[in-house]
């Protein structure tokens, strides 16, 4: 796994995180928040598995949370976008600029996933895998090249 470049990217990424760090919208995050991670209990919900928790903007929590939307189509993803802002605005407020940080944090995820999964699949023997397992590092292989070279075209075309 050649991740040089994708190395390139990161203080470059952070630059623009920075530059959303306002005390209105940032604090202490879940930084895992998923369905696994919620439970539901007469009424109440409770978060659990907080072991990833850290400070960020806001949006990264709602960045790394809904993630896997971008997998669906465009029309799809936009509403599912418009009830999660519904959603999340009516207990915490949102800076005007959410979506153009909702990107950044996207790519950021991107390269954290990247990494973990180098680091996952580091000093492994595929040849020993059971035929499951190596269908699974190859669909993660795939995705994170796919993801790499998307965020390599995209990161060319921006300056600092």
């Amino acid at each position: 796994y050649e991740d040089s470049r994708l190395r390139e990217i990161l203080p470059r990424l952070e630059k623009k995180v920075a530059k959303f760090v306002e005390n209105d919208f940032y604090g202490l995050i879940h930084y895992d928040l998923c369905l696994d991670n919620i439970l539901w209990h007469e009424g109440k919900y409770y978060l659990i598995d907080l072991d990833d928790a850290a400070y960020y903007p806001f949006v990264a929590d709602i960045a790394f949370a809904i993630d896997d939307i971008r997998e669906f189509e465009p029309d799809k993803e936009e509403r599912f976008l418009e009830i999660y802002e519904q959603g999340y605005t009516s207990v915490k407020r949102l800076p005007k600029n959410w979506r153009e940080q909702l990107e950044i944090f996207y790519d950021l995820e991107d390269i954290l996933k990247y990494a973990r999964g180098v680091r996952s699949y580091s000093g492994t023997n595929p040849e020993i895998y059971p035929l499951w397992l190596k269908n699974l590092r190859q669909r993660h292989v795939t995705k994170m090249q796919n993801n790499k070279r998307r965020l390599l075209r995209k990161w060319e075309k921006i300056s600092d």
